[in-house]
């Protein structure tokens, strides 16, 4: 009797958190970020890790030092291109960050249709390119692509009761840098969560077997 109340306890453990919900939130302030959270658990997707540099013996790097002394000599106008281009590709990709957004949202809403929960939207921009006709068009492609998110939230998503859309995008012509503030929240059932995953699973040998073969 004692062992199945045991079982009967864990079989309801189980249920309990299969049909808990996780979040998902995606943020955008200097770069993309996709974070699944479970009560008290948060985990970062794509979260880089800095990678260690293996330790070099003294003498190669007294040897290399002297060799760049010799050798190394960069021109100044060489660094100052390198950093003026790598500033216009950031400030690019913040320009198109709300279309990275989007390609998320097209990422994960489609895979669990009616069973994603919409709970609410944050996105403050603040459209500065340095140039006011630019920035005017710009302005308006971020207020488009706003309507296509929002769109896709509509189609693919539940949206819960009390969910809410926090929307203001303003050109700001007295700067060249967009300003992000950008916070979309949704949760999912962990029972689906795993469901897809044992589904890719499953793909994944069958496309092995196949191989195989």
């Amino acid at each position: 009797m004692t062992a199945l109340i045991i079982i009967g306890a864990v079989i309801a453990l189980i249920v309990f958190l299969l049909t808990r919900f996780a979040g998902i939130i995606l943020r955008y302030e200097d770069e993309m970020s996709v974070t699944v959270t479970y009560g008290l658990i948060r985990y970062r997707i794509g979260k880089k890790k800095k990678a260690k540099k293996p330790k070099k013996p003294k003498e190669k790097k007294e040897k290399k030092k002297k060799k760049k002394k010799k050798d190394e000599a960069p021109p100044q106008e060489i660094d100052e291109e390198a950093a003026k281009a790598a500033e216009k590709r950031k400030k690019r990709e913040k320009r198109e960050a709300i279309f990275e957004l989007i390609r998320e949202v097209k990422r994960i809403l489609p895979k669990f249709v009616g069973k994603i929960h919409f709970r609410s939207a944050k996105l403050h921009v603040k459209v500065a390119t340095g140039d006011a006709a630019s920035t005017a068009l710009a302005c308006g492609g971020a207020k488009a692509g706003a309507s296509v998110l929002f769109e896709l939230i509509d189609r693919f998503a539940v949206l819960e009761r009390g969910s809410s859309k926090n929307v203001a995008i303003e050109p700001d012509f007295t700067s060249d840098e967009m300003k992000y503030d950008v916070d979309v929240r949704f949760r999912l059932r962990v029972i689906w969560a795993i469901h897809y995953g044992l589904k890719v699973l499953l793909g994944f040998i069958k496309s092995k077997i196949k191989k195989s073969k």
